[in-house]
């Protein structure tokens, strides 16, 4: 069996520019051509680039959350017989390398801009991208509580989370006159450095990149929580009236109660002063005995009253209890109102019932584009705050027996790795068209972002 090869280069370059479909797109049925002009040297640059090994594929790049690692060592175990070389050399270096036919593939969480793809047609070759899974940061509230925002811009997102931001309440950033608190995870989550990159501009995330007062969580739980409330607060608010009615109930019971103990107390000091006064009076035996049986009763009355009027008392204690604690809850699930943290939108997913997620929109402004996070939007790139995984070859690499085994055992097990590692997994029909490029069923289609930044060798 092969091994597969790390070959570790320069520092892993930040990620990309998170929106990869608002470029142009067009299908190519053939190998590129430069045109006339430019044909010879592209001809010239075939005969001098490196001569890929029999039996060998590299994939250089390798973008934050790859899933190529794991996809080239499944490939191996399950009997591929070709040896995968990965490097990280970061993905500007990829492209380069690409475009010159030094490696075959390029992992990145960005597309190749409009320069690389003109590096490569020029070098007679034509880059096909394939996307592999996709990942997304979900901005959310606690769901049913209204905010005055149903879609924020990235840079109001950013504006209420950076570090010194002045925002400190709804109604700075255009919404309704609330507190505003803020909360998402720690350094030690992924989903931190993501956040920071594509929305603070940080290209090594730390807390000294946010305000003062983020509430930084140690699990996704614990930062669900901060916006929701505990669960525990939900069901005892909830039931705040019925509590209160329970209340009124039972210090109704409790004032009947002690009446009745009073009563009683007054029936048996009644019925002892009898007593006393038939022996004083020389009452006959049969009205003293009628005497002792009046106080027996009075007595029994009086300890059966005390022991309800206790039992009350108690009862009255345990609702009054009841009641402070759904207003404590009450008033804790109203402080929540004006929290908003941020989450992998796989989490997001499992608790989409409790969170509110934003619509978010690149642009600022009338021009607005709001988007709902979807797998949809997500997996597409048109929602602003997602990431995609993608791979880029060429159609000549395309053509080497290696590179088209390897690829279609990664999109064979794309799906189940993106969900191992809490990605977005691409629609089936995704990758059945993507699998269709590699089989020679369909034409690829190659995806062009002109937004790419300019340090990737965009126009």
């Amino acid at each position: 069996m092969k091994r597969l090869v790390m070959v570790v280069g320069c520092a892993l370059a930040a990620a990309g520019c998170g929106v990869t479909t608002d470029g142009a797109i067009q299908e190519l049925g053939q190998e590129a051509s430069p045109g006339a002009a430019g044909a010879s040297a592209a001809v010239a640059a075939l005969e001098t680039a490196p001569s890929p090994t029999p039996g060998q594929t590299t994939v250089d790049g390798v973008a934050r959350g790859s899933l190529t690692p794991l996809a080239a060592r499944a490939y191996l175990e399950r009997g591929g017989t070709t040896e995968i070389r990965v490097r990280r050399r970061g993905e500007d270096e990829a492209f380069t390398a690409l475009c010159s036919g030094e490696v075959d593939m390029v992992d990145s969480s960005r597309p190749i801009s409009r320069r690389e793809l003109a590096r490569c047609r020029a070098a007679g070759l034509t880059p096909v991208q394939f996307q592999i899974a996709a990942d997304a940061v979900i901005v959310a509230t606690k769901s049913g509580e209204d905010v005055g925002a149903d879609c924020l811009t990235v840079g109001q997102v950013r504006e209420m989370y950076r570090a010194g931001s002045p925002v400190y309440d709804w109604s700075q950033v255009g919404f309704a006159d609330i507190p505003l608190e803020v909360g998402g995870p720690d350094p030690d989550n992924n989903v931190f450095s993501f956040f920071g990159r594509e929305v603070l501009g940080a290209a090594e995330p730390s807390l000294t990149d946010l305000r003062s007062d983020y509430r930084a969580a140690a699990t996704d739980r614990e930062s669900r929580l901060f916006v929701t409330g505990d669960p525990a607060d939900v069901r005892v608010a909830a039931q705040r009236e019925l509590v209160a009615a329970r209340l009124e109930a039972r210090r109704t019971r409790a004032q009947r109660a002690e009446a009745s103990r009073r009563e009683a107390r007054r029936e048996l000091r009644e019925a002892r002063r009898q007593r006393r006064q038939g022996v004083a009076d020389g009452r006959s035996a049969a009205a003293q005995a009628r005497d002792a049986r009046r106080v027996r009763r009075a007595e029994d009355a009086a300890s059966r009253a005390e022991r309800y009027a206790a039992r009350t008392r108690r009862e009255l204690a345990r609702g009054r209890d009841d009641a402070g604690a759904a207003r404590a809850a009450a008033r804790r699930q109203a402080q929540l109102r004006g929290r908003v943290a941020y989450f992998r939108f796989s989490y997001y997913e499992l608790y989409e019932d409790d969170l509110r997620p934003m619509e978010i929109s690149a642009r600022a402004g009338g021009a607005r584009t709001c988007v709902f996070p979807s797998q949809q939007t997500i997996t597409d790139g048109t929602y602003p705050l997602a990431r995609q995984l993608l791979v880029t070859t060429t159609t000549a690499g395309m053509r080497r027996r290696e590179v088209r085994s390897f690829l279609t055992s990664y999109l064979g097990r794309a799906p189940t790795l993106a969900t191992e590692r809490r990605l977005v997994p691409l629609p089936e029909q995704t990758l059945r068209d993507q699998q269709a490029w590699l089989a020679g069923e369909r034409r690829p289609t190659i995806v062009v972002d002109p937004a790419a930044p300019s340090s990737a060798g965009s126009e």
